[in-house]
């Protein structure tokens, strides 16, 4: 009885060990991948450079923008329309990727009414530019 208990234990101290063995090893086998940001740099009528975010990190709130917005300039609420969150930005109507004015920004959801999704106020810079016009 005594050798049953005994190679029983064994047994399942080897198990013990192995699930821990595999277990460490597990988290190297396939480390997290490290994040990119799709990027690219665009000149404004001004000459003056921005790097623009072709797909977010982070979660925006995405927005549609009429007018001409130099890349980096605050947006007045009444010519932003709210297309969605994600962190993928929407094409937006007639948009680009490498010109000087905003098309889709994203924006942080402080700066972004909950209750209306409307810009909190005419002084809202956006966080990310991935979609521009000319």
């Amino acid at each position: 009885m005594k050798t049953k208990i005994a190679n029983s234990l064994r047994a399942l101290s080897v198990l013990f060990f192995m699930g821990l063995f595999f277990t460490a090893q597990a988290g190297e086998i396939d480390p997290p991948k490290k994040s990119t940001k799709e990027v690219t740099e665009v000149k404004n009528d001004k000459g003056v450079s921005t790097k623009i975010v072709l797909k977010a990190q982070t979660s925006y709130k995405w927005f549609q923008i009429s007018g001409t917005y130099d890349l980096s300039d605050p947006v007045m609420q009444s010519d932003a329309i709210y297309l969605g969150e994600g962190t993928t930005p929407p094409l937006g109507e007639n948009c680009g990727t490498d010109n000087a004015h905003q098309c889709v920004s994203g924006f942080a959801s402080n700066q972004v009414n909950p209750s209306t999704n409307q810009l909190i106020n005419d002084d809202q810079a956006p966080q990310a530019t991935p979609r521009t016009k000319d």
